[in-house]
């Protein structure tokens, strides 16, 4: 028979046919959440940080974009991974201050690895583990902050181990 008002596409209100897509369904709470937790976290870091770059318009944009793949986790956990991992390891490159940037990451790894998406989690935790390394031991002279010098191995190896209690958690969780 013919769709009743509000069902389908055909009948009701627009706001009714906009909640019942699939993109309605899609984590936006949790994503803002995470978005104002890095903002504000990375705020009061800042200011125990003064030998970092500033944070500006730029570093705001790239602590956003972390939650917004945050958005698509479940319907595209590889890309959310990678693309959280990507911005997260721009915003260290650039010299700006740590904080809670890599909390994006971090779920994002997770919704992967539970997705059955291993190999993208532990690609994207490489790569963003790779970025760090290069720019503290080869890449620090020509990144901002101005006289920074080369990063020890322990700083390295304290954020692999982490990397790794990330990955193994979420697999024991999955």
């Amino acid at each position: 028979g013919p769709p009743r008002a509000g069902e389908g596409d055909a009948g009701g209100p627009p706001w009714e046919r906009w909640l019942s897509r699939p993109a309605a369904r899609l984590p936006w709470f949790s994503s803002l959440a995470v978005a104002v937790i890095q903002q504000v976290g990375t705020g009061f870091a800042a200011h125990g940080q003064p030998d970092r770059v500033p944070v500006d318009l730029f570093a705001r944009a790239l602590l956003l974009i972390g939650p917004l793949f945050m958005v698509v986790r479940h319907r595209r956990p590889a890309l959310a991974v990678f693309g959280a991992s990507i911005a997260t390891t721009v915003y260290l490159a650039a010299g700006y201050p740590y904080g809670p940037v890599y909390f994006s990451t971090v779920i994002t790894c997770f919704a992967a690895v539970l997705a059955g998406r291993r190999r993208a989690a532990w690609g994207a935790l490489a790569l963003l583990w790779t970025g760090q390394a290069l720019v503290s031991h080869w890449l620090y002279r020509w990144l901002p902050p101005s006289g920074d010098g080369p990063g020890g191995w322990a700083s390295g190896s304290g954020t692999a181990a982490w990397l790794l209690v990330v990955l193994a958690a979420s697999e024991l969780v999955r």
